[in-house]
């Protein structure tokens, strides 16, 4: 709710972990870095940051439809050649477990590679699916890899059900978060850098609205990245099992 008083945060996480019983968790690109899966950004990322926002941007897709689809599909191919690791899992279980009892765990993920769902958990996508296609033109949704072929509906083009930049993150998933803010007893960031500005909000709301603690699980997290948040834990994704209740 609105104004309510800020909890106390522990400074060990797995007292804060275990105390939580309504977990709102976003996990960014850092979370499959032990799948063997390249972050984007960053020193070890796949692109510069303006390379990276560039290359996947609507007016990009405008000017060269042919590099984004690349993009993309290089992103599944990936993926496909991957599996969920230890930290994809952990959530999974934990999910499970706080549902059985009675809590909650909402999970969202920026991600496209699909490792949290290949894990079990009912994950909300809110840059959407890399395998989930998408007409420009009747809106029609297919599923399988971004292909240059048009819709066999209305001849227009097809184009991965994604969010590029520039371009609004999906509704739906932005909607369920919000609703779960307000009762949240644990908002938990992993494996991002905070640079989207959807998931800076959520976290400024947390601390200046809701009362909520929060969590940065991120190895070498920048500066301003670990001001944003009430705990930071500067370990690999995969460690988070360590945290999380058994």
């Amino acid at each position: 709710m609105l104004g309510r008083p800020a909890q106390a945060v522990p400074a060990d996480p797995k007292q804060l972990f275990a105390a939580a019983n309504r977990v709102v968790v976003i996990t960014g690109a850092g979370i499959s870095a032990d799948a063997g899966l390249a972050t984007f950004r960053g020193p070890t990322g796949v692109a510069s940051n303006d390379e990276l926002v560039e290359r996947l941007s609507s007016h990009h897709l405008k000017a060269d439809r042919e590099d984004v689809r690349s993009f993309v599909n290089g992103i599944v191919d990936g993926a496909d050649r991957s599996e969920p690791t230890v930290a994809h899992i952990a959530l999974a279980d934990w999910q499970r477990s706080l549902r059985a009892t009675g809590g909650d765990l909402t999970l969202v993920t920026m991600n496209l590679d699909g490792l949290h769902q290949r894990a079990g958990a009912d994950t909300l996508e809110l840059h959407g699916s890399a395998r989930r296609i998408r007409c420009e033109g009747c809106a029609r949704i297919t599923t399988g890899t971004w292909s240059a072929a048009p819709c066999a509906s209305c001849g227009a083009s097809m184009r991965a059900d994604v969010a590029l930049y520039g371009e609004r993150v999906m509704v739906e998933p932005e909607w369920r978060v919000k609703r779960a803010l307000p009762d949240a007893d644990l908002l938990l960031a992993i494996g991002t850098s905070v640079e989207t500005s959807t998931i800076a909000n959520w976290v400024r709301f947390c601390r200046r609205d809701y009362g909520v603690p929060t969590c940065l699980f991120s190895l070498d997290p920048s500066v301003s990245a670990a001001a944003q948040f009430d705990l930071v834990v500067d370990r690999r994704a995969n460690d988070l099992v360590d945290y999380i209740p058994n």
